[in-house]
């Protein structure tokens, strides 16, 4: 069953509420996000709702915002309202598209923990490489992302697998009004297809239900067949798609 707009709309404010990001400033309903080397909605323009002033005054005004940030100025284009006037404006720009993400949601399902999963309060290293998919570098926008992680609001549990040592399967989430937002779901290639995600999922989903959550959400990119598949057999269903748009030319 589709979800009508103004619940979309709730889902989209909550989704941007348990995700962090370092300086946050409102331009009327929209919320321009700033973390210097971070990544995907923690330094964008997030667009859903009105900025308080014509949509093209808008673009100009985070334009001008995003400049000392010598980073590429990018928007967050949830696929709901207005979006359709947005992104053209942007188009127009010259900016382009990046990264089209689907929203699923469920229901929440009973859920047993399993004990082999650990549940910790803040990620730690393994953890983290983990949903980088490659030994960390310390890199600028690796310690960034970490530091994103170690922000996301309470509260929130890191999950973490091993089979003989070694961490093979991973994921995080916390809960905000009542539903569970679950990220950095990954597992080892070569231990894919065991079912250990479920196992990382179905610990997170026991786990939020003690927090009162009544349902769970994710985003999960578009074309990512195998993420699809896990997501559709623990009951999940795509409810609204979002994107990015992102200026590679200096502002004018």
């Amino acid at each position: 069953m589709e979800l009508p707009p103004k619940d979309l709309w709730e889902l989209e404010r909550e989704s941007m509420a348990a995700w962090p990001t370092m300086v946050e400033t409102p331009l009327g309903e929209w919320h321009l996000r700033f973390a210097r080397h971070a990544f995907g909605r923690s330094h964008a323009v997030q667009t859903l709702g009105d900025p308080g002033m014509a949509l093209a005054d808008a673009i100009a005004v985070c334009e001008k915002s995003f400049g000392p940030s010598d980073l590429p100025v990018k928007f967050r284009i949830p696929e709901l309202g207005d979006w359709v006037a947005i992104d053209a404006l942007l188009v127009e720009r010259g900016y382009d598209e990046e990264d089209r993400t689907e929203v699923w949601i469920t229901d929440l399902p009973d859920a047993t923990a399993d004990p082999a999963v650990i549940l910790s309060e803040a990620p730690d290293h393994d953890w983290f490489e983990l949903t980088l998919g490659h030994p960390a570098t310390g890199s600028d926008r690796e310690e960034a992302k970490f530091e994103i992680y170690r922000r996301l609001p309470a509260p929130c549990r890191f999950a973490s697998l091993s089979v003989d040592g070694m961490v093979v399967s991973v994921g995080c989430g916390n809960v905000h009004n009542g539903t569970l937002w679950i990220f950095g779901m990954a597992t080892r290639p070569e231990f894919r297809r065991q079912g250990l995600g479920s196992r990382v999922a179905a610990s997170l989903l026991a786990w939020a239900r003690t927090e009162g959550a009544h349902r769970a959400a994710l985003q999960v990119v578009e074309g990512n067949a195998p993420a699809q598949a896990l997501y559709r057999k623990l009951g999940y269903r795509y409810v609204y798609r979002y994107h990015y748009r992102q200026l590679n030319r200096p502002t004018t």
